[in-house]
């Protein structure tokens, strides 16, 4: 499948991304979404259960509370902060020979270890992202489209997601990775697969949702 980017056209610098096609602003506080974390590393092989919560919305900004167990173990909570993102301007991706037109936007937040930075390509209607680009204190990237319209089921749900693929760096070591977004789904991910070429070895993580809670 080819894809392929082209034509950036400006946009108005203020304007905010729809609060209403968010995929944590769109739902109301007390809402959650729980992943299983797969890890293989060395031969050996772990799992941890994380769980993130909307617990605050203020306008255009939010709060996600992540907690998680880990070897029966509770891990501390941690609240990321963030808002919906500013307009920056128009592109066009193209996925398997079809051009869509993408408004791009730009998200800025803080994390218990530093600051973040997320770019959205989204396409007419919002269904999904075609591109995402991220920078974080440990870990940067980039992934594209790849395929529209993919079934993930999560529960007793299928959603159609878009797959995309590509480059991330954590320090010393970079890998690839393959995520399902929809945004339907809180926080759009409904599922991602990383792997990592580390000093000491291949590490693999798979992230798998297991239950959605829609606050009523």
């Amino acid at each position: 499948m080819s894809l392929l980017i082209a034509l950036f056209l400006s946009c108005p610098a203020q304007e905010k991304y729809p609060a209403a096609d968010h995929a944590w602003l769109c739902f109301k506080t007390g809402t959650s979404i729980t992943n299983r974390i797969a890890v293989e590393s060395g031969g050996n092989n772990f799992e941890t259960l994380q769980k993130m919560t909307l617990k605050e919305k203020n306008g255009d900004d939010y709060v996600i509370e992540e907690t998680g167990t880990a070897n029966g173990q509770e891990l501390p909570a941690r609240l990321n902060k963030t808002g919906t993102g500013t307009v920056t301007g128009q592109e066009n991706i193209t996925v398997d020979g079809k051009e869509y037109s993408c408004q791009v936007s730009l998200a800025k937040g803080q994390r218990v270890d530093g600051e973040t930075e997320t770019r959205y390509w989204m396409p007419q209607g919002n269904k999904y992202p075609l591109k995402v680009r991220f920078k974080q204190t440990t870990m940067t990237g980039e992934v594209t489209a790849v395929a529209l319209d993919e079934k993930v089921k999560v529960g007793d749900t299928e959603y159609l997601c878009a797959k995309l693929q590509g480059k991330v760096k954590l320090q010393d070591s970079e890998g690839t990775m393959t995520v399902w977004v929809s945004q339907m789904i809180p926080g759009a991910q409904a599922g991602m697969e990383l792997v990592v070429n580390a000093p000491k070895g291949e590490v693999k993580i798979k992230v798998t949702p297991t239950e959605i809670h829609l606050e009523k």
